[in-house]
């Protein structure tokens, strides 16, 4: 394996730009998701974050996965559950299927 596993901190400019430029290649976007968007949409107070996995190759992102985390209560007592969402792999590392690219045609530059 010749990549990495990173937590992507999306509260940090340079690395929510870097998964911004991901997301519009990967997805084959006309234009970047606005600023902001990622960490708004995946943001659910939850008693634990949500967040971005990335595969890193090089200094470059070649894949990434985004977990939302959601709390349910049973007899009183909290879990945290994940969704897995924006799962995606760059085009030219197809082979590698780091994280599964459904291509699903999201808008991430809307409100």
């Amino acid at each position: 394996m010749s990549y990495t596993i990173e937590f992507i901190d999306i509260t940090q400019k340079v690395l929510e730009d870097k998964l911004r430029e991901f997301y519009k290649i990967a997805f084959d976007m006309p234009e970047l998701p606005i600023e902001g968007y990622l960490y708004k949409n995946i943001n659910t107070n939850a008693s634990s974050p949500s967040f971005f996995l990335a595969a890193v190759e090089d200094g470059e992102i070649i894949g990434c996965n985004g977990f939302i985390a959601f709390d349910f209560f049973i007899k009183d007592i909290t879990f945290t559950c994940y969704q897995i969402c924006w799962s995606a792999t760059h085009p030219l590392h197809p082979c590698k299927r780091v994280f599964k690219n459904k291509r699903n045609r999201v808008s991430f530059c809307g409100t």
